[in-house]
């Protein structure tokens, strides 16, 4: 009988729980949960110090788990900020532990957030829209009558569908990511958080797995460093950041190595919104640290198809342009050879506007150098040059390479400011080999002769074709005691160059060639007429003359015309002009004096400047034109072997 009243009894308790639980659900079913939003809009906006309101409903779903689903919660901004939300959030789903109730703790199972759009920016001046005005102490760590811990035990946090946007005070750039999920989870509030991400930025999907530091870190007030390890991966792409940050109410201070790895460039050219489809892969690797609006990245090292840049910047986004200063150096510097092929077709100069947009939007003070430049083939060495650039103005100065055996040295500037760009140079070339800038060029070795010059230009013009049309200023170059190299003309016994003068002044865009000459103990010639470019067309003729009578057949006018990229080399044996040097048209002494300064030292006897002036040796102030010698009667014209000798000689040098 006992035991069958223990029975009864013990079936009566289960009876009584199970109406109790019954009873407590029929409760809790019953109750309208969306009495409850004033509450916790007025706890919300006591831990932001932001409005918040709930606009959907609250809804309880009872189970040993309940869920808690809210929707369209927003967040205000920041007083400064856009007219925007914060955070707009369309649906949260909160799963809780009725069990863990019972110690006191909240034991969330995870947080699913479907739809969420968050609008983050700075002003400029070191605050984040992020950074909330808290009341006294961390509303985190008060406690609460109900006698339950409001440090969650939170086990999983998914989100999915995040439109994220970021616009920078400063310079106003904005960077939007689409949030496609993160799955981030972690055993308790104190442990590290792993997080598997799938995003997608400019039509490029990447995916992202990080091991974190806990969500109490990452939301407290302790000023302790949250660490962060993240990898980053999409088509042909890696990176890895490894370091940490400092909670944002502490000015989001960054210490971080950063490395990666890039094998599809059409991947990085699409996140960059820049074409770099002349390159294959790429190696970067520096560490950042700063914060607020100052930040320093050392250790640069960048590799990319041999080409290195290495060395140390400072980033200063305090005012509306950035502003980044320091040191970069390279070992090689070469221009990718798909870009030259590409820059062999089609017209020299365009009409294409020129990208000059953002130049305005950052200032520089970065001093440069490079041990080797291959620029199109040319070799340039001990490059070495200061940029800066100040609201648009950019000045290369001094800029000083290494070119040919000689040198180049001078000043670059260029005004993207102004309505039409307008660009100027100031160069001076000291002792540059012309043959092995030919060389170099890939015409072969032709010739050796140094030459020494100035080049002055100005023009603007918001293309190269506009710049190309409003072209004027002057180049002079000269030099002495050179060599011919090349087998045609060698063939007719001509190997030494005496000297050679250039005085070419350019009128938009027309380089006329007023007084450019050359000199051997065979023959002289002089070179007559104009480059057109804007119109990209050669209009010159080259009239060679004889010093005996062996060589008269040489004395043949050959014409160059054409376009820039396919000249045209003509010639006519019975234009030949027979006689001596006496027949060539003379420079006034004054204006050889002028070119050939720099070498002969002003020394009017000098026998190059004599020869060239027709023997003339005063200088000839006027500038008016030598007397001409009473020209020879023309014998019959003959076409020999130097005649066409000349002119393979020529299609070589334009490399016909």
């Amino acid at each position: 009988m006992k035991v069958k009243l223990w029975i009864k009894v013990f079936g009566a308790v289960c009876v009584l729980l199970v109406a109790a639980t019954v009873a407590a659900i029929s409760v809790l079913k019953s109750m309208d949960f969306n009495d409850f939003k004033t509450t916790i809009e007025a706890y919300a906006v006591q831990a932001t110090g932001r409005t918040v309101t709930i606009q959907g409903d609250l809804n309880l779903d009872i189970s040993l788990s309940p869920s808690l689903n809210m929707s369209d919660v927003t967040i205000g901004n920041a007083a400064w900020g856009k007219d925007q939300p914060l955070v707009v959030l369309k649906n949260l789903k909160a799963k809780v532990d009725l069990m863990s109730l019972l110690t006191g703790q909240i034991d969330v199972d995870y947080f699913v957030v479907n739809g969420l759009t968050l609008n983050l920016q700075t002003d400029g001046k070191g605050l984040a829209n992020w950074e909330f005005d808290l009341p006294e102490g961390d509303v985190a760590q008060q406690p609460r009558s109900s006698g339950l811990s409001f440090t969650p035990r939170v086990r999983d946090v998914r989100l999915n569908n995040v439109d994220l946007t970021y616009i920078d005070g400063a310079t106003g750039g904005t960077f939007e990511v689409l949030l496609a999920s993160a799955d981030i989870q972690a055993d308790t509030f104190d442990s590290p958080m792993s997080a598997v991400i799938k995003a997608a930025y400019n039509d490029v999907n990447f995916n992202a797995q990080a091991d974190l530091g806990s969500l109490h870190l990452f939301i407290g007030a302790e000023g302790e460093a949250f660490p962060v390890d993240l990898t980053v991966k999409a088509p042909g792409l890696k990176a890895h950041i490894v370091g940490s940050v400092e909670q944002p109410r502490l000015g989001m201070t960054v210490n971080a190595d950063v490395t990666s790895q890039v094998t599809n460039m059409g991947t990085l050219g699409k996140l960059a919104d820049l074409d770099l489809s002349f390159a294959k892969a790429l190696q970067a690797r520096f560490a950042v640290t700063g914060q607020g609006t100052h930040y320093a990245f050392s250790d640069i090292v960048v590799k990319a198809d041999g080409n290195d840049v290495t060395g140390a910047l400072d980033l200063d986004v305090t005012n509306k342009r950035s502003r980044l200063s320091g040191r970069l150096n390279s070992n090689l510097i070469n221009m990718p050879k798909s870009l030259q092929s590409s820059q062999a077709t089609g017209p020299v100069f365009t009409t294409d506007p020129l990208a000059l947009s953002g130049l305005q939007g950052v200032d520089l003070d970065v001093t440069y150098g490079a041990k080797k430049v291959l620029l199109e083939g040319l070799p340039l060495s001990n490059v070495s040059t200061k940029l800066k650039l100040d609201a648009g103005r950019l000045q290369i100065k001094p800029l000083k390479l290494s070119l040919g055996g000689g040198g180049l040295s001078g000043v670059i500037k260029l005004n993207s400011a102004s309505k039409t760009p307008k660009v100027t140079a100031g160069l001076t070339i000291k002792s540059v080999d012309i043959g092995q800038v030919i060389a170099g060029l890939g015409y072969g070795d032709l010739a050796s002769l140094k030459l020494n010059g100035k080049l002055d230009v100005k023009s603007g013009g918001d293309s190269t074709r506009a710049l190309m049309q409003s072209l004027n200023g002057t180049v002079t170059l000269s030099g002495r005691d050179g060599r011919i190299k090349a087998a045609t003309i060698k063939e007719i016994g001509a190997t030494e160059i005496s000297c050679f003068v250039g005085r070419l002044p350019i009128k938009n865009g027309s380089v006329i060639a007023q007084a450019v000459m050359l000199d051997t103990p065979k023959f002289d010639a002089q070179v007559t007429g104009n480059i057109d470019l804007p119109g990209e067309r050669l209009h010159l003729t080259i009239t060679p003359q004889a010093k005996s009578t062996g060589l008269v057949s040489f004395a043949v006018p050959v014409r160059l015309k054409g376009s820039l990229r396919d000249p045209v080399i003509g010639f006519d044996a019975t234009e030949a002009i027979a006689g001596t040097v006496g027949n060539i048209v003379k420079a006034p002494v004054g204006v050889l004096v002028d070119i050939l300064g720099t070498i002969i030292k002003n020394d009017v006897q000098d026998p190059c400047l004599k020869m060239l002036s027709g023997g003339k040796t005063t200088p000839n102030t006027s500038n008016a034109p030598s007397p001409q010698p009473k020209p020879q009667a023309k014998p019959k014209p003959q076409v020999a072997n130097p005649v066409q000798n000349l002119g393979n000689a020529l299609q070589g040098l334009f490399g016909k």
